[in-house]
């Protein structure tokens, strides 16, 4: 409930905040959770007053890193440079980002994308024929001891 009750409270004035937490029977955590979280709002969404300009918030920031990747492995051909610079910053576990930057900086996937459907498919046919031929079945031991 308290969760529920601070995505509530997002966007309210600090005021605001405090009127309700005594509505609320004046739970002192309530009230000190809701205004840190709109402190942390206003700190997002922070303004440098030297240059007047405005900082990015830490979402934009997100989305922008977010953009890149899309950007990166939507390419026909994946450039690795380009790749691993925007991965440096690490890699978001979003629309499967991650697994597709590592499995194309190991080397384990193509730089072309219109091959990794076939790699795919090959690399998980010759898992599957490892685990056949390299793992054993108990059952199939104690039948065969009998």
């Amino acid at each position: 409930s308290l969760l529920l009750l601070l995505l509530l409270l997002r966007g309210m004035e600090p005021p605001q905040v405090k009127a309700l937490g005594s509505l609320l029977g004046g739970e002192k955590r309530v009230e000190d959770a809701a205004l840190t979280l709109v402190e942390a709002e206003r700190e997002e969404e922070h303004v440098d007053d030297e240059q007047g300009s405005k900082t990015p918030s830490k979402r934009e920031l997100y989305e922008s890193r977010i953009k890149s990747f899309e950007e990166e492995l939507a390419r026909p051909v994946v450039d690795i440079a380009a790749l691993r610079k925007v991965a440096m910053g690490g890699i978001p576990d979003q629309k499967s980002f991650r697994a597709k930057t590592w499995k194309i900086l190991l080397g384990y996937l193509p730089r072309r994308r219109e091959d990794w459907k076939k790699v795919l498919e090959d690399k998980r046919r010759q898992y599957a024929d490892f685990c056949e031929e390299f793992l054993l079945d108990p059952t199939k031991l104690t039948q065969g001891a009998g």
